[in-house]
């Protein structure tokens, strides 16, 4: 979380606004490839034990790498350093309208974001008890992997179009489209169908990450508070996947629960995903609330 805040705060502070969606769309690119790689390296490599070295080995190397590379760009810091104090510490962690304007409105968007994206944590359940997969792991790991892939592939030429056009009707038709996605999963379709709509969730996804931090970037309240304040849009993602699960899963088993078996009904996953729509849309509505930017 400490490396993820200083290095958002990166392009805020070095691209300007005019190709901020552009390199929000190569940040979208580097997010999605590494998931991927490192997902599949997990499933078919290396073991979990073995995964904490591969980690350690390239975070050292993407910290010297970042470091030599951004240095040059750096500014001596000037001045004197603010008093560190319990009430200073605090603040850091206030947003609200008065003092953050539009970038608040941007924070409810993320977290929204986030409560709906964590639907995902069902999706094995959802392939074996409600499309009836057998081997439903593997099938799940083509799925991420692919729709990951395909998300990296459309990132930067959405970045792109967010730069010339604008970046809220970007944001709000693809929350509209995810709530339609969302629709069709809950009809159970054959799993060739499951693949494409995996697909175009995917796409959607990078879109959504791509534009909403080209966003966030725009609407900062204050740019010598830059990491502060994108640590804050970060706490907004740990937020929704946090307690999104938590809100998901006593819901799928009140109302999914079967006596004699272990699946869940189907009416549990539709529940899932109608409560997926009403964040998404949520966070759709958000974005209207933001005035000054485009």
């Amino acid at each position: 979380n400490i490396i993820y805040s200083a290095f958002t705060a990166l392009n805020a502070d070095f691209v300007p606004k005019s190709q901020m969606g552009l390199a929000s769309g190569i940040m979208a690119i580097l997010q999605l490839t590494g998931s991927c790689v490192g997902f599949g390296i997990l499933k078919f490599v290396v073991e979990v034990k073995d995964a904490y070295v591969a980690y350690a080995v390239s975070l050292v190397l993407g910290i010297a790498i970042t470091s030599v590379s951004i240095l040059p760009l750096e500014s001596p810091f000037e001045g004197d350093l603010p008093p560190v104090s319990c009430e200073a510490i605090s603040q850091c962690y206030v947003i609200t309208p008065g003092t953050h304007g539009d970038f608040f409105w941007v924070f409810g968007v993320r977290l929204f974001y986030y409560l709906s994206m964590s639907l995902q944590a069902f999706l094995l359940y959802y392939l074996h008890d409600g499309i009836g997969v057998e081997n439903a792991e593997e099938t799940l790991v083509v799925l991420v992997m692919v729709s990951q892939l395909v998300g990296a592939i459309i990132s930067v030429p959405i970045g792109h179009i967010s730069d010339r056009f604008g970046r809220k009707d970007i944001l709000l038709a693809t929350c509209i489209f995810e709530a339609l996605l969302y629709v069709i999963f809950m009809t159970f379709p054959p799993l060739d169908v499951v693949y494409g709509v995996s697909i175009c969730y995917g796409m959607a996804n990078a879109a959504l990450m791509t534009v909403e931090y080209a966003l966030a970037c725009d609407t900062l309240p204050n740019k010598g508070s830059t990491a502060r304040d994108l640590g804050l849009w970060g706490i907004a993602a740990f937020l929704g996947g946090s307690f999104g699960p938590l809100i998901m899963g006593p819901v799928l088993h009140i109302v999914g629960y079967q006596e004699n078996t272990t699946e869940y009904s189907k009416q549990g996953y539709i529940a899932l995903f109608c409560i997926g729509i009403f964040f998404i849309l949520t966070s759709g509505g958000l974005v209207k609330a933001v005035r000054g930017s485009t």
